[in-house]
């Protein structure tokens, strides 16, 4: 019997801004800590931006896999 790796087992391997956002204990949180999604979609549109500015432009292009949109 063979195994598989788990998923995101591997460095780099992340999982889609769309599959966090669909998490019930990520919504759970949220709600601990009186967060709206859009609170966390602009905070990870300022770090891009962050990104982008600090001339890790290269780093953040690898990131645009996990677009904002649905």
């Amino acid at each position: 019997m063979t195994r598989s790796a788990a998923p995101f087992a591997r460095a780099g391997d992340e999982p889609a801004l769309a599959d966090l956002l669909a998490d019930p204990i990520l919504h759970a949180l949220m709600r601990r800590d009186r967060l709206t999604e859009g609170d966390l979609r602009t905070a990870i549109e300022r770090a891009r931006a962050a990104l982008r500015m600090s001339g890790y432009g290269n780093l953040y292009a690898s990131f645009t896999h996990s677009r904002l949109d649905p």
